[in-house]
């Protein structure tokens, strides 16, 4: 990205946040994510689409979907998730799990293992420390094909985004099944992605 190879070069965001280098003349985005005056956040001349400047193809489903009780999920509770690798579980996320549990009595937090390492027993006992109280409502589930684990999500009611490096393909792939993803947006675009999602979503329905 240092070489200048061509008269104008662009960027967009495959991880959402200016390039900071001058070789880059434009950062492509779209009007549903930025903010106002977010020209500031970017050194190269932002451009916003007014349309969303990715197009997913739909993910590879279960056909039909599992239901709760075929993936082992409890019928009975509010499910929430969080779909994202376990790296972006920010130690403030652990007053907001706890503080949903609280709320809602009803509440299971699954999170999802990482597949070559044990980074979920760590998370486990720092929450452990914190709220030994609701440490057995949140859950881990093992990692999973992607089939499944858009199921999972399905079957969820709630998906909650992370707070300082929002979820990209996850996200569209959470509203694409129908579970809504809940997120803190920020000024930054790496932190607007499930709002934007959220809101042409609930446009164009």
């Amino acid at each position: 990205a240092h070489l200048r190879l061509a008269p104008i070069q662009c960027v967009s965001a495959g991880v959402p946040m200016t390039t900071g280098i001058d070789t880059m003349d434009y950062y492509i985005s779209s009007c549903w994510f930025e903010p106002q005056n977010a020209q500031e956040n970017y050194s190269e001349t932002l451009v916003c689409l007014n349309d969303l400047m990715v197009n997913m193809y739909p993910p590879k489903q279960n056909k039909p979907l599992k239901t709760r009780t075929e993936l082992g999920l409890p019928e009975d509770k509010n499910l929430y998730i969080f779909p994202h690798t376990l790296i972006r579980v920010d130690p403030e996320l652990d007053n907001i799990f706890a503080e949903i549990l609280k709320q809602d009595p009803k509440a299971i937090i699954y999170l999802v293992q990482d597949l070559k390492n044990g980074l979920h027993t760590h998370i486990q006992e720092r929450f452990k420390q914190k709220h030994p109280n609701l440490v057995q409502r949140i859950e881990f589930l093992p990692w999973m094909n992607q089939a499944d684990f858009l199921n999972v999500i399905a079957c969820c009611n709630v998906a909650l985004d992370s707070l300082r490096l929002g979820g990209g393909n996850v996200t569209f792939q959470s509203f694409y099944v129908g579970t809504p993803m809940i997120q803190f947006p920020t000024r930054l675009l790496r932190c607007r992605i499930a709002r934007g999602i959220g809101t042409t979503w609930h446009v164009g329905h």
